[in-house]
């Protein structure tokens, strides 16, 4: 029987350190998945994508004319569901 202790890189709620045993620990070590994916997040960090971060580049970012559709259709739900005919 394999086990391996996966080590969680990221700090949000729900990702835990945890030991991985059996089957599923000999492929996610055999695969090193580990140490691709911490060079990769650590050449996202030297990028610093954030730094050049504004409200305005995330506002670019939404799909206005989406976004206004499912307003559209939010409110037309709202009208036939509460008010009576």
């Amino acid at each position: 029987m394999s086990s391996i202790f996966f080590a969680n890189e990221t700090f949000a709620i729900g990702r835990d350190n945890r030991m991985i045993i059996g089957v599923a620990a000999l492929s996610f070590s055999i695969g090193q998945a580990t140490c691709s994916r911490s060079q990769s997040q650590a050449a996202k960090i030297k990028e610093n994508r954030r730094a050049s971060l504004t409200v305005d580049t995330l506002a670019e970012l939404i799909d206005q004319e989406h976004l206004k559709q499912v307003m559209i259709l939010q409110w037309i739900g709202v009208l036939t569901t509460y008010i009576p005919s």
